[in-house]
């Protein structure tokens, strides 16, 4: 989590270690997808890609099919510092940034809240953008769902991105997260920012968006092969 503003010089890529991440999977095509937070004032920003396929049972046939295998490269939540906003220009950059570091950038993914000029910005500097909701139907995380209970994903260790996955919540057909009286876990080490207002699912979103594109652009499912 980073409080990152208009007003100060802090940047995105200068907390981003990617000499971590093998060169194997930065040549893979890695969709990102980034959440503009209509009520938390938080943006959260995830990468992944498709590393493969793995054999699963499909429940309805009982048969072995081959699906794609997931693998979460980053996970990122922001912040504006007390008397300042978020700098949209900055993730922007971030993404740029990634690119001349050698990431294959695939689809960058944005829901429909004040994301018109980061699409925008992004498709001019050549990058395939795409508006993605995960807020009006809860079928992006029910594929996100599918993906973790075959154990089709491998996430990188986020704990808060784990903390908005275990508190989410379905009302009213939509996945969401609870008020912060209903949260089932704590965030002491974040309570001065993320926290304030309750557990959120801003990084929930970015990693269902990014999963989400992947899965309706993948191959359908096919037969194992011996």
């Amino acid at each position: 989590y980073y409080e990152i503003g208009v007003q100060d010089n802090d940047s995105l890529e200068r907390n981003f270690h990617a000499e971590v991440v093998p060169p194997e999977l930065k040549r893979l095509p890695m969709n990102i997808h980034i959440d503009f937070a209509e009520v938390s004032d938080h943006i959260g920003i995830s990468g992944g890609v498709r590393d493969g396929d793995k054999v699963v049972l499909d429940p309805l046939t009982e048969k072995k099919i081959t699906m794609p295998y997931l693998r979460e490269i980053f996970q990122v939540a922001i912040g504006a510092p007390r008397g300042d906003r978020m700098s949209f220009q900055k993730v922007i950059n971030f993404i740029v940034w990634l690119k001349k570091n050698g990431f294959n950038i695939g689809i960058i993914s944005t829901d429909q809240y004040q994301s018109s000029y980061v699409r925008e910005s992004l498709t001019q500097q050549g990058f395939v953008c795409e508006k993605v909701s995960v807020d009006k139907t809860e079928d992006p995380y029910i594929g996100l769902r599918n993906l973790l209970q075959d154990q089709r994903i491998d996430l990188i260790k986020h704990e808060l991105q784990e903390v908005e996955l275990i508190n989410l919540q379905r009302v009213n057909g939509v996945i969401n997260h609870p008020p912060q009286s209903n949260s089932t876990t704590a965030l002491p080490c974040l309570e001065n920012g993320y926290n304030s207002k309750g557990v959120g699912k801003d990084c929930a979103d970015a990693l269902c968006g990014w999963t989400a594109t992947i899965i309706a652009h993948a191959e359908v499912a096919k037969p194992a092969t011996k």
